[in-house]
């Protein structure tokens, strides 16, 4: 495994762990940079078996995903002006 695969999946890995800390009401946005989207959904597809995590990919677009579930969701693009336009209250956002 590469060191980009690795990163990524740190990345994934301190989304989701954050997010739930939340209790149900987390929300985080990843500018993804370096990798295109569809490896980033293979990724989070074997992430959520590897876990049973219960999210899914959802609200998909050509510069962006939604991956949670409920009131808890991650949002992954590779746009900066989507980035730039969120909310105050996203409670973590990388810029990678």
């Amino acid at each position: 495994m590469n060191i980009k695969t690795e990163i990524n999946k740190k990345i994934l890995e301190l989304m989701y762990t954050s997010i739930i800390a939340e209790s149900g009401d987390g929300d985080a946005i990843w500018l993804c940079k370096h990798t295109p989207l569809e490896e980033i959904k293979n990724m989070i597809q074997d992430f959520d078996k590897e876990r049973n995590t219960g999210w899914s990919i959802v609200r998909e677009s050509d510069l962006s995903f939604s991956w949670g579930r409920e009131q808890e969701w991650a949002i992954i693009t590779d746009s900066k002006d989507e980035f730039n336009g969120q909310a105050p209250w996203i409670i973590l956002k990388i810029n990678y």
